[in-house]
Protein backbone atom coordinates (compact mmCIF):
# COMPACT_ATOMS: atom_id res chain seq x y z
CA UNK A 1 0.00 0.00 0.00
CA UNK A 2 1.15 3.33 -1.25
CA UNK A 3 0.87 6.14 1.85
CA UNK A 4 0.36 9.80 0.85
CA UNK A 5 2.15 11.53 2.55
CA UNK A 6 0.92 15.68 1.60
CA UNK A 7 -1.68 16.54 -1.40
CA UNK A 8 -0.82 15.98 -4.68
CA UNK A 9 -0.89 16.03 -8.29
CA UNK A 10 -0.68 13.42 -10.75
CA UNK A 11 -0.66 12.58 -14.41
CA UNK A 12 -1.62 9.24 -15.45
CA UNK A 13 -2.69 7.22 -11.92
CA UNK A 14 -3.00 3.26 -11.72
CA UNK A 15 -3.67 1.77 -8.84
CA UNK A 16 -2.36 -1.89 -8.76
CA UNK A 17 -2.66 -2.47 -5.28
CA UNK A 18 -3.44 -0.23 -2.38
CA UNK A 19 -3.19 3.45 -1.84
CA UNK A 20 -4.25 5.14 1.26
CA UNK A 21 -4.53 9.06 1.29
CA UNK A 22 -4.24 9.96 4.86
CA UNK A 23 -6.64 12.76 4.41
CA UNK A 24 -4.98 14.51 1.53
CA UNK A 25 -6.13 15.77 -1.94
CA UNK A 26 -5.50 13.87 -4.69
CA UNK A 27 -5.93 15.19 -8.25
CA UNK A 28 -5.16 13.44 -11.36
CA UNK A 29 -5.20 14.84 -14.64
CA UNK A 30 -4.27 11.95 -17.03
CA UNK A 31 -6.27 9.08 -17.01
CA UNK A 32 -7.20 7.09 -13.60
CA UNK A 33 -6.83 2.94 -13.38
CA UNK A 34 -7.91 1.26 -10.28
CA UNK A 35 -7.15 -2.44 -10.06
CA UNK A 36 -7.47 -2.44 -6.20
CA UNK A 37 -7.97 -0.11 -3.17
CA UNK A 38 -8.51 3.89 -2.80
CA UNK A 39 -9.02 4.33 0.88
CA UNK A 40 -9.08 7.25 3.31
CA UNK A 41 -10.88 10.23 3.76
CA UNK A 42 -9.27 13.01 1.29
CA UNK A 43 -10.86 14.29 -1.83
CA UNK A 44 -10.14 12.32 -5.14
CA UNK A 45 -10.24 15.26 -8.18
CA UNK A 46 -9.76 13.91 -11.33
CA UNK A 47 -9.42 16.16 -14.08
CA UNK A 48 -7.84 16.79 -17.35
CA UNK A 49 -9.92 16.52 -20.50
CA UNK A 50 -11.11 13.71 -22.59
CA UNK A 51 -9.37 11.54 -19.95
CA UNK A 52 -11.07 7.87 -18.60
CA UNK A 53 -11.63 5.86 -15.74
CA UNK A 54 -11.42 2.24 -16.16
CA UNK A 55 -10.59 -0.72 -13.79
CA UNK A 56 -11.53 -3.30 -11.28
CA UNK A 57 -11.43 -1.79 -7.96
CA UNK A 58 -13.14 -0.23 -5.05
CA UNK A 59 -13.33 3.57 -4.25
CA UNK A 60 -13.25 3.09 -0.38
CA UNK A 61 -11.94 6.68 0.51
CA UNK A 62 -15.07 8.32 2.22
CA UNK A 63 -13.96 11.61 0.69
CA UNK A 64 -15.98 13.88 -1.92
CA UNK A 65 -14.83 12.69 -6.00
CA UNK A 66 -15.15 15.05 -8.20
CA UNK A 67 -15.17 15.38 -11.85
CA UNK A 68 -13.10 18.78 -12.69
CA UNK A 69 -12.08 20.59 -15.72
CA UNK A 70 -13.06 18.21 -18.83
CA UNK A 71 -15.52 15.33 -19.92
CA UNK A 72 -14.70 11.61 -18.77
CA UNK A 73 -15.33 8.21 -19.82
CA UNK A 74 -15.66 5.21 -18.13
CA UNK A 75 -14.02 2.10 -20.05
CA UNK A 76 -15.74 -0.96 -20.93
CA UNK A 77 -15.06 -3.62 -18.78
CA UNK A 78 -14.50 -1.53 -15.58
CA UNK A 79 -16.12 -2.63 -12.47
CA UNK A 80 -15.71 0.24 -9.71
CA UNK A 81 -17.87 0.84 -6.44
CA UNK A 82 -17.41 4.27 -4.61
CA UNK A 83 -18.29 3.87 -0.80
CA UNK A 84 -20.41 5.48 1.06
CA UNK A 85 -19.47 8.74 2.40
CA UNK A 86 -18.62 11.75 0.11
CA UNK A 87 -20.33 11.59 -3.12
CA UNK A 88 -19.52 11.17 -6.68
CA UNK A 89 -19.76 14.78 -8.28
CA UNK A 90 -19.83 15.81 -12.21
CA UNK A 91 -19.04 19.25 -11.52
CA UNK A 92 -20.63 22.74 -14.11
CA UNK A 93 -21.29 21.77 -17.34
CA UNK A 94 -19.08 18.42 -17.52
CA UNK A 95 -20.34 14.90 -19.15
CA UNK A 96 -19.49 11.14 -17.42
CA UNK A 97 -20.22 8.80 -20.03
CA UNK A 98 -20.08 5.15 -19.21
CA UNK A 99 -19.35 2.23 -20.64
CA UNK A 100 -18.66 0.57 -17.31
CA UNK A 101 -20.03 -3.40 -16.80
CA UNK A 102 -21.03 -1.99 -13.21
CA UNK A 103 -20.37 1.50 -11.46
CA UNK A 104 -21.53 1.34 -8.27
CA UNK A 105 -21.85 4.22 -6.25
CA UNK A 106 -23.15 3.99 -2.83
CA UNK A 107 -23.49 7.36 -2.09
CA UNK A 108 -24.78 10.44 -3.59
CA UNK A 109 -24.69 10.82 -7.57
CA UNK A 110 -24.34 14.95 -7.75
CA UNK A 111 -24.35 17.58 -10.18
CA UNK A 112 -23.03 20.94 -10.20
CA UNK A 113 -25.77 22.36 -12.34
CA UNK A 114 -28.55 21.26 -14.97
CA UNK A 115 -25.45 21.06 -17.45
CA UNK A 116 -23.75 18.29 -15.15
CA UNK A 117 -24.63 14.87 -17.63
CA UNK A 118 -23.84 11.31 -16.59
CA UNK A 119 -24.44 9.07 -19.78
CA UNK A 120 -24.86 5.53 -19.31
CA UNK A 121 -24.16 4.19 -22.31
CA UNK A 122 -25.12 0.86 -24.52
CA UNK A 123 -25.16 -2.36 -22.23
CA UNK A 124 -23.78 -0.23 -19.15
CA UNK A 125 -24.62 -0.79 -15.24
CA UNK A 126 -25.12 2.34 -13.11
CA UNK A 127 -26.15 1.24 -9.51
CA UNK A 128 -26.80 4.01 -7.41
CA UNK A 129 -27.64 3.99 -3.41
CA UNK A 130 -28.33 7.35 -2.51
CA UNK A 131 -29.63 10.38 -4.60
CA UNK A 132 -29.28 10.28 -8.44
CA UNK A 133 -28.56 13.93 -9.70
CA UNK A 134 -31.16 16.34 -8.38
CA UNK A 135 -29.39 18.87 -9.93
CA UNK A 136 -28.07 17.39 -13.64
CA UNK A 137 -29.27 14.88 -16.30
CA UNK A 138 -29.04 10.92 -16.45
CA UNK A 139 -29.00 9.99 -19.90
CA UNK A 140 -30.10 6.44 -19.82
CA UNK A 141 -31.47 4.84 -22.97
CA UNK A 142 -28.94 3.41 -24.87
CA UNK A 143 -29.51 0.02 -25.71
CA UNK A 144 -29.42 -2.66 -23.20
CA UNK A 145 -28.21 -0.37 -20.19
CA UNK A 146 -29.39 -0.58 -16.43
CA UNK A 147 -29.68 1.83 -13.83
CA UNK A 148 -29.85 0.16 -10.53
CA UNK A 149 -31.74 2.36 -7.67
CA UNK A 150 -30.51 -0.28 -4.47
CA UNK A 151 -30.47 1.96 -1.78
CA UNK A 152 -31.68 1.22 2.20
CA UNK A 153 -33.43 4.24 2.59
CA UNK A 154 -36.24 5.93 0.56
CA UNK A 155 -34.54 6.84 -3.25
CA UNK A 156 -36.15 9.10 -5.50
CA UNK A 157 -36.39 8.16 -9.21
CA UNK A 158 -34.87 10.73 -11.44
CA UNK A 159 -36.98 12.19 -13.71
CA UNK A 160 -35.67 10.57 -17.40
CA UNK A 161 -36.06 8.00 -19.63
CA UNK A 162 -34.32 4.55 -19.30
CA UNK A 163 -34.11 1.45 -21.25
CA UNK A 164 -33.73 -1.28 -17.69
CA UNK A 165 -34.87 -0.05 -14.50
CA UNK A 166 -34.06 -1.78 -11.55
CA UNK A 167 -35.45 -1.34 -7.95
CA UNK A 168 -33.59 -3.57 -4.99
CA UNK A 169 -32.56 -3.05 -1.80
CA UNK A 170 -34.68 -2.25 0.98
CA UNK A 171 -35.99 1.48 1.26
CA UNK A 172 -38.43 2.04 -1.19
CA UNK A 173 -38.80 4.15 -4.43
CA UNK A 174 -40.61 6.69 -5.37
CA UNK A 175 -41.42 7.95 -8.77
CA UNK A 176 -41.00 11.81 -8.71
CA UNK A 177 -41.75 14.48 -11.18
CA UNK A 178 -42.80 12.91 -14.32
CA UNK A 179 -44.25 9.29 -15.88
CA UNK A 180 -41.57 6.62 -16.33
CA UNK A 181 -40.59 5.83 -19.68
CA UNK A 182 -38.89 2.33 -20.53
CA UNK A 183 -37.14 1.10 -23.46
CA UNK A 184 -36.82 -2.18 -22.01
CA UNK A 185 -37.48 -4.31 -18.83
CA UNK A 186 -38.72 -3.01 -15.06
CA UNK A 187 -37.19 -5.75 -12.43
CA UNK A 188 -38.79 -4.67 -8.66
CA UNK A 189 -36.86 -6.34 -5.66
CA UNK A 190 -38.14 -3.07 -3.17
CA UNK A 191 -41.27 -1.13 -3.05
CA UNK A 192 -41.98 1.27 -6.36
CA UNK A 193 -44.49 3.77 -5.69
CA UNK A 194 -45.82 5.38 -8.65
CA UNK A 195 -46.89 8.36 -7.24
CA UNK A 196 -49.69 8.59 -9.00
CA UNK A 197 -47.34 8.73 -12.22
CA UNK A 198 -48.24 6.89 -15.56
CA UNK A 199 -45.53 4.07 -16.80
CA UNK A 200 -44.25 3.11 -20.17
CA UNK A 201 -42.18 -0.56 -20.65
CA UNK A 202 -41.26 -1.96 -24.03
CA UNK A 203 -39.69 -4.73 -22.37
CA UNK A 204 -40.48 -7.35 -19.53
CA UNK A 205 -42.25 -6.75 -15.92
CA UNK A 206 -40.69 -8.17 -13.02
CA UNK A 207 -41.71 -7.61 -9.27
CA UNK A 208 -41.17 -9.97 -6.17
CA UNK A 209 -41.80 -6.98 -3.79
CA UNK A 210 -44.80 -4.66 -3.60
CA UNK A 211 -45.55 -1.94 -6.47
CA UNK A 212 -48.18 0.71 -5.32
CA UNK A 213 -50.08 2.10 -8.75
CA UNK A 214 -51.64 4.46 -7.45
CA UNK A 215 -54.31 6.53 -9.88
CA UNK A 216 -51.55 5.77 -12.44
CA UNK A 217 -51.45 3.76 -16.19
CA UNK A 218 -49.17 1.07 -16.87
CA UNK A 219 -49.00 0.60 -20.89
CA UNK A 220 -47.10 -2.28 -22.30
CA UNK A 221 -46.35 -0.63 -25.61
CA UNK A 222 -43.16 -3.16 -26.99
CA UNK A 223 -43.11 -4.70 -30.62
CA UNK A 224 -43.45 -8.08 -29.51
CA UNK A 225 -44.39 -10.58 -26.72
CA UNK A 226 -43.81 -9.35 -23.06
CA UNK A 227 -44.23 -11.03 -19.31
CA UNK A 228 -45.87 -9.92 -16.04
CA UNK A 229 -43.72 -11.54 -13.35
CA UNK A 230 -45.04 -11.74 -9.76
CA UNK A 231 -44.98 -14.97 -7.90
CA UNK A 232 -47.94 -13.47 -5.76
CA UNK A 233 -50.19 -12.32 -8.33
CA UNK A 234 -49.75 -8.67 -9.47
CA UNK A 235 -51.78 -5.41 -9.12
CA UNK A 236 -52.33 -2.46 -11.35
CA UNK A 237 -54.58 0.41 -11.30
CA UNK A 238 -55.32 1.03 -15.15
CA UNK A 239 -53.73 -1.24 -17.50
CA UNK A 240 -53.16 -0.52 -21.50
CA UNK A 241 -51.77 -2.76 -24.38
CA UNK A 242 -50.42 -1.11 -27.35
CA UNK A 243 -51.61 -2.21 -30.98
CA UNK A 244 -47.50 -3.29 -31.00
CA UNK A 245 -47.70 -5.78 -27.58
CA UNK A 246 -48.24 -9.50 -27.36
CA UNK A 247 -48.56 -9.13 -23.16
CA UNK A 248 -49.15 -12.73 -21.34
CA UNK A 249 -47.93 -13.87 -17.82
CA UNK A 250 -44.66 -15.40 -17.53
CA UNK A 251 -46.27 -18.44 -16.25
CA UNK A 252 -49.25 -19.88 -17.67
CA UNK A 253 -51.60 -20.25 -13.79
CA UNK A 254 -50.12 -16.36 -13.25
CA UNK A 255 -52.71 -14.41 -11.71
CA UNK A 256 -53.05 -10.15 -11.81
CA UNK A 257 -55.23 -7.81 -10.28
CA UNK A 258 -56.63 -4.33 -11.61
CA UNK A 259 -58.23 -1.67 -9.91
CA UNK A 260 -58.66 0.13 -12.44
CA UNK A 261 -59.67 0.12 -15.91
CA UNK A 262 -58.48 -2.44 -19.00
CA UNK A 263 -57.63 -1.02 -22.52
CA UNK A 264 -56.77 -3.69 -25.19
CA UNK A 265 -55.48 -2.46 -28.57
CA UNK A 266 -52.87 -5.55 -28.94
CA UNK A 267 -53.56 -9.02 -27.92
CA UNK A 268 -53.48 -10.35 -24.32
CA UNK A 269 -52.63 -14.40 -24.05
CA UNK A 270 -54.82 -15.49 -21.19
CA UNK A 271 -53.31 -18.84 -20.54
CA UNK A 272 -54.22 -20.28 -17.70
CA UNK A 273 -54.73 -17.74 -14.60
CA UNK A 274 -57.03 -15.11 -13.38
CA UNK A 275 -57.45 -11.62 -14.23
CA UNK A 276 -59.55 -9.88 -11.67
CA UNK A 277 -61.35 -6.78 -11.77
CA UNK A 278 -61.50 -6.08 -8.10
CA UNK A 279 -61.56 -1.99 -8.02
CA UNK A 280 -63.92 0.15 -5.56
CA UNK A 281 -65.81 1.65 -8.61
CA UNK A 282 -66.89 0.99 -12.11
CA UNK A 283 -64.50 -0.41 -14.53
CA UNK A 284 -64.64 -0.12 -18.19
CA UNK A 285 -62.69 -2.84 -20.37
CA UNK A 286 -62.21 -1.00 -24.04
CA UNK A 287 -59.50 -1.27 -26.90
Amino acid sequence: TVNLSRSDTINNLTIAGGLLDNDFVLMVTGNFVLNGNYAGSGELNLDGMGTSISGIGDMNNTGIVRIRNGNKTIASGTYITKAQGGSFTILNDLTVTSFADTMRIASDLLGGNAGSTFINAANATLEVYSAVLPTGTLSATSTGNTVNYYGDATQNVKETSYYNISVTGNGGKTILNANLITGGNINITDTLDANNFNINVAGNWTNSKKFLAGSGTVTFNGTGTQTITNPSGETFNNLSISNTSTLQTALAGDNFNLTGNWTNNGTFNRQSGTVTFNGSGAQTIGG
